[in-house]
């Protein structure tokens, strides 16, 4: 998610171990990309989803044309600065006819930007939260989850470890 990344990625070490990849079975147990480090950048809430910054080019040229309308980080810099200015114009009372018309409007002024136009919340009832939030948070209803759930549904990462496998080509 372009814009809630609160990790930071260090390059990896590209190796291919001496195997050859047409050759050597098991060169497809391993990736040559090695030494790959990701370290949180903020605190991150317990139960809070990890995300990493693909970079925008990811979304931008790589997923062209399915992922044309994904927001990236600054348009939810721009729909936070809209949505505040909103807000202060009616005077956080969103659920008048004015403010309804308003944002409406609003967000046909940004229909010619779909990824600010994705980043804005359809309704204006959802404005406090986003206020609160930031329509980044906004944007992903899950994205901290209770240990209830993560007992049920996650998996521990604690016991894996870099280096390389006992294993004959079983990777690293």
């Amino acid at each position: 998610h372009p814009g809630l990344v609160n990790t930071q990625m260090t390059l990896p070490k590209i190796n291919s171990a001496g195997l050859h990849r047409y050759s050597d079975p098991g060169v497809g147990a391993f990736s040559n990309f090695h030494d790959f480090t990701v370290s949180a950048s903020q605190h991150i809430q317990a139960g809070m989803e990890i995300f990493v910054d693909y970079g925008e080019d990811y979304f931008v040229d790589v997923l062209e044309n399915d992922w044309i309308h994904i927001p990236m980080e600054e348009d939810y810099e721009k729909g936070d600065n809209i949505i505040w200015m909103f807000w202060k114009t009616v005077h956080g009372q969103v659920d008048t006819a004015h403010a309804k018309l308003l944002w409406t409007f609003i967000r046909q002024l940004a229909a010619h930007n779909g990824r600010l136009l994705a980043a804005l919340p359809s309704d204006p009832n959802d404005i406090p939260k986003a206020i609160k939030l930031g329509t980044a948070m906004l944007s992903v209803p899950n994205v901290v989850r209770t240990s209830e759930w993560l007992e049920k549904n996650g998996q521990c990462l604690d016991n894996i470890r870099p280096g390389q496998s006992t294993l004959e080509q079983a990777g690293r």
